[in-house]
C-alpha cells in the first residue's frame, strides 16, 4: 500500500472516531447507533492499514495522522468510560431510591422487568 493510501485509511479512521465521540456527547439511541457504524468504520479503516505501518515508519504524515488517531481513540474512550460510569450511579441511586438500604448501608438489590424497544 501506498503511503498515500495509508495516510486517506488512517484519515478515514480518524474522521469516524471523531465522529463517533460527536455522537457520544448527544447520546440517544439513534445516535448510539450511528455511533457504532462508525466505530465500525474506524475498525474496518485500522485493519485494512496495520499490516503496512511499519514498512513507512518514520513518515512525517504518517506520524502526524497517528497522532491525530490516538486523540480520537482516547477521547471515544474516555466518553464510553464516562457514559457507563454516569449509569452506574445512576442506577445506583435508583436502587437505593426504590429498595432503600441493606443493614450494612449499601442500595438494597432490586427486581426489574427487563424491556426490549425494537425498531423497524
Amino acid at each position: 500500500m501506498l503511503a498515500a493510501d495509508l495516510q486517506g485509511r488512517m484519515a478515514e479512521a480518524c474522521t469516524a472516531l471523531e465522529r463517533a465521540g460527536e455522537l457520544l456527547v448527544r447520546p440517544s439511541p439513534e445516535n448510539l447507533e450511528d455511533c457504532r457504524v462508525a466505530l465500525g468504520t474506524a475498525q474496518a479503516a485500522l485493519e485494512e492499514c496495520t499490516s503496512e505501518l511499519q514498512a513507512h515508519a518514520g513518515d512525517p504524515a504518517l506520524l502526524a495522522q497517528a497522532l491525530r488517531l490516538r486523540l480520537a481513540v482516547r477521547r471515544a474512550g474516555w466518553l464510553h468510560r464516562t457514559a457507563a460510569e454516569h449509569h452506574r450511579k445512576w442506577f445506583q441511586i435508583l436502587r437505593a431510591k426504590l429498595g432503600g438500604y441493606t443493614a450494612l448501608g449499601s442500595p438494597a438489590e432490586i427486581s426489574g422487568v427487563a424491556r426490549v424497544w425494537l425498531q423497524g
